[in-house]
């Protein structure tokens, strides 16, 4: 059997001094790189800077969308409470051209399927379905259809 030593064994230990000095050339030998690709870290950065600004923009802009929807069904469900059917079925049509991505938009579908039972008209069909949520058990691009019989 060969005796072999472990690799760091064979290292010769370095004094603190010598530490410092490996740091500070390889900190002059990143500065000197940086030199010379300064244009390409000048592209990364601003592609960064941008991607992180359309990210804010986006997310801010998805928050104010569920608040303008949460608000606009309130006021839909303050006009069914006064027992304006027909005008609620028009603002939650109008409600899901709008806002048709939102996850309140299944609540409005369903709303609005309930009211058309209720007013007599149990096979509507809603066209108004076109991009569920991911979370949700409809495959896109499908119609919900509500039906209903009346008992015998």
């Amino acid at each position: 059997m060969s005796k072999r030593k472990h690799p760091s064994s064979r290292r010769t230990p370095q004094t603190p001094n010598e530490q410092d000095d490996a740091f500070v050339a390889g900190a002059i030998d990143f500065s000197q790189w940086a030199r010379t690709h300064q244009q390409t870290l000048t592209f990364i950065g601003i592609v960064l800077v941008l991607l992180l600004a359309g990210g804010v923009y986006y997310v801010r802009f998805q928050r104010s969308l569920t608040i303008q929807a949460v608000n606009r069904l309130e006021i839909i469900h303050e006009t069914i409470a006064f027992s304006a059917f027909e005008d609620a079925k028009t603002q939650l049509s109008t409600f899901l051209d709008q806002f048709g991505r939102t996850d309140q938009a299944r609540e409005a579908v369903i709303l609005l399927g309930r009211l058309h039972l209720e007013g007599g008209m149990p096979r509507w069909r809603s066209t108004y379905w076109s991009a569920p949520t991911s979370d949700c058990a409809i495959p896109s691009g499908s119609k919900l259809t509500l039906s209903w019989r009346a008992p015998t």
